[in-house]
C-alpha cells in the first residue's frame, strides 16, 4: 500500500513540474512572439528612409570591421 501512496505522489509531483514547465515554455514563447511582432511592425518604419546610394550586386550588407596585420 505505501507504495502505491508513493507511485501516486511521485506521478503527481512529474504532473506539476510538466505543467509548470509548458506554462513556463509558453511565457517565453508568448514573449519572443510579441517582440518578433513589435519588431516585424517598426521595420516599414525603418525601411522607409532612403539609402545613401545603392548597394552593388555580390556585396553583402552589415557590419563588420577590417583588420588589418602589419
Amino acid at each position: 500500500m505505501a507504495r502505491l501512496l508513493l507511485a501516486l505522489v511521485g506521478a503527481a509531483v512529474l504532473g506539476f513540474f510538466t505543467v509548470f514547465g509548458l506554462v513556463i515554455a509558453a511565457g517565453v514563447m508568448a514573449v519572443l512572439g510579441v517582440r518578433a511582432l513589435l519588431r516585424q511592425l517598426a521595420a516599414p518604419a525603418r525601411a522607409s528612409a532612403p539609402a545613401s546610394r545603392p548597394t552593388p550586386p555580390g556585396v553583402i550588407e552589415g557590419e563588420y570591421r577590417v583588420i588589418r596585420h602589419h
